[in-house]
């Protein structure tokens, strides 16, 4: 049986949903932002780009092509402090320097003739360390591997409950996005000033392909389930006591978040429905199957968000919950129903 610890669960859920919100929000910025838009022939989510040298994927966070012949892939990276973290997020962009192909409208390549820069976003605690460790002590030391035909563009991020604001280090070894050709940029914004972007403004893209390409993080998907598959499930179910009893299947789940939004595994599921079987909010019918006690969930104060409430109880694995609860309900119900069919 597997332990969870809340902060464990939380500093996860949040490496994930930053990286949603973050390709969100650039893909509002190259799609919706009317100065932005002309100077965009294709912008693509988590692509996966056969590199020329060898035929092996390459996977950025989000890929854009020019009309002026640049191509940008961007990364949002949380590289470890040890050496041979930032040694293999160097070979990871310095992959996406030498690409000369990206997806285009129609989802095959084309060429970007003018080459890639590399956009690289870190959070604000990893921008200078990511100065120094990427620029600083390997792409500008003599005959290091890495040794990228143009610098990659730094920025950091900070955040708050309503908006994303974007930085450019502003450091001589940083590179800048090329874009001689165009009359507006996000690269003379990121040189002029912070790049803020209102979490209401991607918030509608965000909701529509709400996963990442990566396995998605169960605590994030757990909390999607309850907040949106499971409520809609729930729908003029009866309820017993204060919840609605539901039986779901991991696969079934699973096809229905495919047919949504294109991801979602059965691995995925199942590892959402063990934390909120820890939390007593689910239980194991065997097989694939769970039984759910879907309702609102008590909090301690109006603080605590649904993901502390979910995290906090997968943390401590209470012995009673939403689930016995419901069960010991349906079982009075039943017995009292005998009872009124004897006498």
């Amino acid at each position: 049986m597997e332990s969870y610890t809340k902060a464990e669960l939380l500093r996860s859920h949040e490496i994930y949903d930053d990286l949603v919100s973050i390709v969100s929000a650039f893909e509002f910025l190259f799609t919706e932002v009317g100065s932005l838009v002309p100077t965009v022939e294709h912008f693509e989510r988590y692509p996966s780009v056969k590199h020329s040298v060898d035929n092996r994927s390459t996977t950025p966070d989000f890929t854009v092509v020019f009309k002026d012949g640049v191509g940008l892939a961007g990364e949002i990276a949380r590289f470890p402090l040890h050496e041979n973290g930032v040694d293999k997020l160097c070979s990871q962009i310095q992959r996406y320097d030498t690409l000369d192909v990206l997806p285009g409208a129609t989802a095959s390549p084309v060429e970007v003739p003018q080459g890639v820069d590399v956009l690289l976003i870190v959070p604000f605690s990893l921008g200078t360390a990511a100065v120094k460790r990427v620029l600083r002590d390997r792409m500008l030391e003599d005959g290091h591997a890495y040794a990228p035909g143009r610098a990659p563009c730094i920025v950091q991020y900070t955040k708050d409950s309503e908006r994303y604001t974007f930085q450019r280090i502003n450091d001589p070894a940083n590179g800048r996005l090329r874009e001689s050709n165009r009359s507006e940029g996000l690269g003379a914004w990121l040189e002029a000033d912070n790049v803020p972007v209102r979490a209401d403004r991607f918030q509608q893209i965000k909701a529509a392909r709400r996963f990442g390409n990566d396995p998605i993080d169960p605590l994030y998907l757990a909390a999607h389930l309850w907040v949106t598959e499971f409520a809609e499930l729930s729908q003029e179910q009866p309820r017993i006591g204060r919840y609605v009893s539901l039986v779901v299947d991991t696969p079934a789940v699973a096809n229905r978040l495919r047919t949504r939004y294109g991801k979602g595994g059965k691995k995925d599921v199942d590892r959402a429905m063990a934390i909120l079987g820890a939390a007593q909010l689910a239980t194991p019918l065997g097989g694939s199957k769970w039984r759910v006690a879907w309702g609102e969930l008590a909090r301690r104060n109006q603080i605590d968000s649904l993901l502390e409430v979910i995290a906090e109880r997968a943390e401590s694995r209470p012995k009673s919950g939403p689930v016995s609860a419901m069960l010991r309900t349906e079982r009075e119900s039943r017995e009292k129903s005998e009872q009124s069919r004897l006498f």
